[in-house]
């Protein structure tokens, strides 16, 4: 009789541990969900000179990024892109650039990555080169946020981010 009491105890021990668990993992999978689904509409008309009053691009000669500078630049499929904007240097003298794309939700990771491959070689381009520009070029920051991927390069490059959250 007293085998069968322990037994029962063990069993309502373990149920409870199972229920927690599966609580936690669904709590944990119903937040993910959230946090995915949030919907960011960024207004390039507005966010554009935002993000060029804080960086230091006046005196610099700048050329638009448009899809066909993607396609160019990072090889970038256009087909993909749904809005761009930004501002890369025409000459190497700055490091400074900006660049905004809404994409393809399939294509965010591969667009992430042809920036990040850009970046790559941009190090290897001012490594031998002016060091705080080289140094604002290896601390560059490129991410995703909603449909929208973003490469900043920039000493005010946190509060750029910040925009676009």
């Amino acid at each position: 009789m007293k085998f069968i009491k322990n037994k029962k105890v063990i069993f309502l021990f373990i149920a409870i541990i199972i229920i927690v668990i599966l609580s936690i993992f669904a709590f944990n999978l119903y937040n993910g969900k959230k946090e995915e689904e949030k919907v960011i509409n960024l207004d390039f008309e507005t966010l554009a000179p935002k993000i060029e009053n804080m960086m230091d691009i006046e005196n610099t000669r700048m050329e638009n990024v448009d899809k066909t500078v993607l396609k160019d630049k990072f090889g970038i499929d256009e087909n993909c892109v749904l809005e761009v904007i930004g501002k890369l240097p025409i000459l190497n003298v700055k490091s400074n650039m900006y660049i905004v794309v809404k994409v393809t939700p399939d294509q965010k990771e591969n667009v992430k990555q042809k920036f990040e491959d850009y970046g790559l070689n941009m190090e290897k381009e001012w490594e031998n080169y002016l060091s705080d520009e080289y140094t604002k070029v290896k601390e560059r920051k490129i991410g995703i946020v909603g449909d929208y991927v973003y490469f900043i390069v920039s000493s005010n490059k946190d509060m750029i981010v910040d925009l676009l959250k």
